[in-house]
């Protein structure tokens, strides 16, 4: 990513898994995250692993750090809710036990589904989460403004976590009005539509009007946009850059085929069902590509590309029953080691300074001077996202 102040590049604009993920391909998944931790069980709590035959002297201990995992090690376990993408499932508990020995039970699934439990628990006086990782919609709207969330700023004590060098903007990116309870990891830019290029050649999809061609009606597909997800802030980009009347056109009029299962869209897409995608993530679409399916993203002239955050707002739950653990978990997801295991699991460029994206195409990293369309800005999320899905759901009876 290009340096430099990185607001100017993440402004929001006004108004502005897969069914197909080879086991193998899991495995190898893990594997890679925990390579790029060089960490093993048992490594002495506030510390870096040593990897076996280095040299040099031990990274200085953090005493209040290394007190914090003895007492989340009494604790002897983590409960945490996050994305269902099967990679994330399995690389952060696993890397998460491996570097301090503390079991996570992680609940994978749509945040929004999981809200629905959390207010039926709360109110019967059950306090079962620690942790959450989510998306903007139900974080900001659900969780935050149910007060269902404790202040995490006070529980950050790693320098590499407070310490603003290591952030691209500056500082720790809180996103909520109190800047300090919703921090956002994940930053990266993206383009609005998948294809399958067998299909639909990407040189062929210059401008989103080139979708409103009838041999396209019943061939494209979306996440549906009136229920919180990845569908809504995509078909709020179309909207806003394109107008209501094209909106109608392309939803309504192409036959778009929702569906809030990402897994069911991206196996659709490979297999030729679709000849296009709206709202599909690069953590579903890359297992694919790496299967060998002809799929990319585009780019189109007409639609602003998009920053957005996708899982990747962290938020610790009041009344934990784990509280110490979920203070290490803060510490440790926002360290280079657990935001590099978290972005790449999730197909997703995070936004430390400190973390190698060779892996990721360098249109997934954000530039300065792009006009991108921010679907995580707080005030377009809770002030304007929200109606706008409402409006979904009138223009599509």
């Amino acid at each position: 990513m290009d340096s430099g102040d990185p607001r100017q590049a993440f402004r929001p604009r006004p108004i502005t898994r897969r069914l197909l993920l080879r086991t193998a391909g899991l495995g190898a998944a893990a594997a890679a995250g925990l390579a790029v931790l060089g960490c093993r069980s048992g490594a002495p709590a506030g510390q870096e692993a040593k990897p076996s035959g280095s040299s040099g002297a031990q990274p200085v201990s953090n005493p209040a750090f290394d007190a914090l995992v003895a007492a989340a090690q009494k604790e002897g376990k983590i409960v945490i809710s996050g994305p269902p993408t099967p990679a994330t499932r399995k690389d952060v508990p696993a890397a998460f036990k491996a570097r301090f020995g503390i079991d996570m039970e992680y609940l994978g699934g749509p945040s929004s589904d999981l809200a629905a439990r959390l207010q039926s628990e709360r109110a019967a006086g059950q306090f079962t989460l620690d942790a959450s990782i989510a998306g903007a919609q139900t974080m900001y709207g659900t969780f935050y403004q149910n007060k269902w969330l404790q202040p995490m700023r006070p529980s950050l004590i790693l320098p590499e976590v407070t310490d603003g060098k290591y952030w691209r903007t500056g500082k720790i990116w809180f996103m909520d009005p109190g800047d300090d309870t919703v921090l956002r990891l994940l930053a990266y830019a993206g383009h609005p539509i998948s294809v399958n290029t067998k299909l639909l050649p990407a040189n062929q999809l210059k401008t989103a009007d080139a979708l409103l061609d009838p041999k396209f009606k019943g061939k494209l597909g979306a996440y549906d946009p009136t229920t919180n997800g990845a569908g809504l802030p995509s078909a709020a980009d179309f909207y806003i850059a394109k107008g209501e009347d094209f909106w109608v056109r392309l939803y309504k009029g192409q036959s778009v085929q929702l569906s809030r299962d990402a897994d069911q869209l991206a196996d659709g897409l490979a297999r030729e069902k679709f000849v296009a995608v709206i709202g599909l993530g690069r953590a579903y679409l890359d297992p694919l590509v790496k299967d060998g399916f002809p799929l990319d993203d585009v780019a189109l002239g007409d639609v602003p590309d998009t920053l957005s955050g996708g899982f990747g707002t962290i938020a610790l739950f009041d009344k934990a029953p784990h509280p110490s653990a979920a203070k290490v978990f803060a510490n440790w997801i926002a360290s280079k080691e657990g935001a590099t295991v978290h972005s790449r699991s999730e197909v997703a460029v995070a936004n430390r300074n400190d973390i190698d994206y060779s892996w990721a195409p360098e249109e997934y990293k954000p530039k300065q001077g792009v006009n991108y369309f921010d679907t995580y800005g707080w005030d377009f999320t809770v002030n304007q996202l929200i109606p706008l899905r409402d409006k979904f759901i009138q223009l599509l009876k």
